[in-house]
This record gives C-alpha cells, structure tokens and sequence, in this order.
C-alpha cells in the first residue's frame, strides 16, 4: 500500500467458534462479553491501518437470536452494557492494554490503546445480536519509508 490512504484488514471475517464461546471466556483473547449467559456464535475482527501505523480496531461478537431464552439473554446483556458502559469498557480497555503491552513488547515498538468503545445492536432481520467494541492501536504496524508491515504485532497470539 502507498502511504496516502487507510488498509482496511479483515484479520478474521467470520470465525465461527465450534459450539460458541463462553462470553465470560478469559485468557489472553482479544476481548470477551463479560456475562455467563450468552454464547458466542462468530466473532469478526477488522483492522484499519493508518499509513502511520495506527490501526482502528472493531471487535464485533455476533449471538444468533434462534430462541426466546438466547434473544432474552441477548437483551438482558444489552441493557446491561447499557446501564454499566464504564464497566465494559473498562475491563475491555484493560485486557487490550495487557495485549497490546507483549506485543510492545515483543516488537520493540511503542504502543498504545485509546478511544475504546463498546455498543450493541441487533442486524436488521434481528437474526443476530451483536456487541461491539472498538479502540485505537496505536504503534500497530510497523512504518519504514513507503513500507507497511501489518502482523508482527500478532505474531504468536491467539486469536
């Protein structure tokens, strides 16, 4: 990519994780829902990577709404994440800042997280509910000249 625009990465365009997730899954993963009722049924991360190396990040984690106890979940989590956001965010914000630290410090590269943000909805069929969280890389890719490396970041990460 030349330098005078964003790369938009799907790293992930659909990972459909066998038999969902735990939403209160913990670990070194880029981020979980924080509540024990609700599975995961695909998780699609994109990365938009700014010719300075900066990436903005969404995280979106998609609950198929296929009974009346799953869409109530799904709500019940809604109007948790609704009522609670800094709690959200916060323990988000935090799981990424450790992620982005081994990867600082596996690259030697200065690194940060900014702007985290979580939001839910539901798809216009309501098929799908989806949280989503968002955030800045700061320092994601490395920057030589006109080069962009993406990845070197991730290395060795679960996803």
């Amino acid at each position: 990519m030349d330098r005078s625009g964003t790369l938009l990465v799907v790293l992930v365009a659909a990972l459909v994780l066998s038999g969902g997730t735990s939403a209160a899954a913990s670990g070194n993963e880029l981020g979980s829902l924080q509540s024990g009722d609700v599975e995961t049924d695909a998780v699609v991360l994109q990365a938009a990577v700014d010719e300075n190396g900066d990436a903005s990040w969404t995280i979106d984690y998609r609950i198929e709404l296929d009974d009346e106890n799953t869409t109530a979940a799904f709500e019940s989590l809604r109007e948790d994440i609704r009522t609670n956001t800094s709690d959200y965010r916060g323990q988000f914000a935090n799981r990424m800042r450790s992620t982005v630290a081994a990867a600082e410090n596996a690259t030697g590269r200065e690194m940060a997280v900014s702007n985290v943000t979580v939001t839910t909805r539901t798809t216009l069929d309501g098929q799908y509910g989806i949280v989503s969280y968002s955030f800045r890389w700061e320092g994601f890719a490395a920057t030589e000249d006109d080069l962009i490396r993406v990845g070197d970041a991730l290395a060795g990460m679960f996803l």
